[in-house]
């Protein structure tokens, strides 16, 4: 007997958008949902299109049409079309306004150009 509880989404008519594979799911937030599988995260849409595979160790919300993304304690942005933008490789990091993200590397601070990559 498999007691494994998966997760999916439905809409509001009750049809299926995102069949039941996940381990657990975040609500959604300007669009996009957090999905863990295996102890890896990524995202779905609203359409139910998994958008940013699980392949990261954590994610956060999308802001300003970027979420950031971490991987061996190490953050980096993904946009809105599932494209890491920024690889992980900072310390931390924060979206600010206009395009850019306040980075932390070997504790000194920077402003990465998060819409280079679009």
């Amino acid at each position: 007997m498999n007691s494994r509880i998966v997760y999916g989404f439905v809409n509001e008519a009750g049809e299926e958008v995102v069949p039941p594979k996940y381990d657990d799911l975040g609500v959604f937030y300007n669009g996009f949902a957090r999905v863990e599988l295996n102890g890896k995260y990524g995202f779905v849409n609203e359409a139910g299109k998994e958008v940013v595979s699980p392949k990261y160790d954590g994610v956060g919300l999308f802001d300003k049409g970027f979420a950031w993304v971490k991987l061996k304690d190490k953050y980096g942005f993904v946009n809105e079309a599932g494209k890491e933008v920024v690889p992980p490789m900072y310390d931390s990091v924060e979206v600010l306004n206009k395009g850019f993200a306040r980075v932390e590397l070997n504790g000194k601070f920077y402003r990465e150009m998060l819409n280079k990559n679009l």
